[in-house]
């Protein structure tokens, strides 16, 4: 965890703590969302693998979804080298392929390989611009590069494609002619969302929401997000963030504890469960969250650290202290920490 840098912890800072960790505790990480990508996509500069000499033999696909067809089976048995070959070979076959584009970004995402995945995605759009994943994935790479603005944009449109085709389904419904009056009616009424529908650009909406401290409207579009999702561990843990930043801490803490049912090293879940528990003075559960995911010399550090904002700083000391005797090597952090606390206590006596 950071250490502080100043001499005194001023109200406004002490007011806007929580926000300080606020990228790393809903998970959004940095990561470059610059590049420009022409409509015409370079098939050589969109694949990083082992070399295409090992995959001669492969069948060759005569059409377009014949590729996307054969890289789908390499896809499902963990072949993703030979699926982004046949996706390639795919756009080889037609170059408007957005289903065999789209598939390459994503693994280029799933890789980390992020400039090729924005060029992937990009190319999507400069052939679809309402592509309902293109704009979503778009999307999630800008709000982890803390492009706030324009992860914003790309969500919307995702959402807009995805009322579009939900609208066209449902008048597809009532033309066919075999509903009912009530049943139209009923139909009639716009529907949000269907299992299709783009559950990323709902849970990213809702992150920009909580920054913009409307966690009402947050808590609104996490909640949709899992009704597409209702297994996506990291929106769980968004929600119970946005609890937790609007002192709803009985439901984040539901939260927080649904999201590790589902994936029981979530760093980010463990992280927050052990705030809340430190902000709720149960230090004791605070160090048990920290060290299922940190080192037990860092969990003590934090939870000082913790101690500090709160202005606790008796207890934070003490942990600090602690941090240090734990660690195996000198702590540098929990040295500077234990030296401000000092600091911060002999200004307030003198204050006095």
């Amino acid at each position: 965890m950071m250490t502080l840098s100043i001499d005194r912890v001023t109200p406004r800072q002490n007011q806007c703590w929580r926000w300080m960790l606020f990228s790393m505790l809903v998970g959004i990480a940095g990561c470059s969302a610059t590049q420009e990508v022409p409509e015409k996509v370079d098939e050589n500069a969109l694949y990083e693998g082992r070399s295409t000499v090992t995959f001669s033999n492969l069948p060759v696909a005569k059409t377009a979804e014949e590729g996307v067809e054969l890289g789908d089976q390499q896809l499902r048995a963990g072949e993703y080298d030979k699926a982004l070959y046949m996706y390639i070979q795919s756009m080889e076959l037609d170059e408007n392929n957005t289903e065999a584009l789209y598939k390459i970004g994503q693994i280029h995402l799933e890789r980390g390989n992020t400039g090729k995945a924005i060029m992937a995605f990009e190319g999507v759009l400069a052939r679809d611009s309402n592509h309902i994943y293109g704009n979503e994935s778009l999307g999630v790479l800008y709000l982890k590069a803390n492009r706030f603005k324009e992860a914003h944009s790309y969500f919307n449109k995702s959402i807009e494609a995805d009322r579009s085709r939900l609208q066209a389904d449902n008048s597809d419904q009532i033309s066919a002619g075999s509903l009912t009056e009530d049943e139209i009616a009923a139909v009639s009424k716009q529907i949000e969302a269907d299992r299709e529908s783009p559950a990323h650009a709902y849970n990213g909406l809702g992150v920009v929401a909580d920054l913009k401290g409307d966690h009402d409207r947050a808590q609104s579009l996490y909640s949709l997000s899992l009704e597409i999702n209702p297994k996506a561990a990291i929106t769980l843990n968004n929600r119970g963030y946005s609890y937790y930043l609007s002192n709803q801490w009985e439901k984040a803490e539901r939260s927080y504890k649904a999201a590790l049912r589902l994936d029981p090293k979530s760093p980010q879940a463990w992280r927050n469960l052990g705030l809340l528990y430190a902000r709720q003075e149960n230090y004791g559960s605070a160090l048990t969250a920290f060290e299922q995911v940190m080192e037990p010399a860092s969990a003590h550090n934090d939870v000082g650290y913790i101690c500090l904002l709160e202005g606790k700083y008796e207890k934070a000391e003490f942990y600090f202290d602690r941090a240090m005797t734990l660690s195996p090597t000198y702590y540098e952090k929990a040295f500077e920490n234990m030296k401000l606390t000092q600091r911060l206590r002999e200004s307030q006596v003198t204050q006095r």
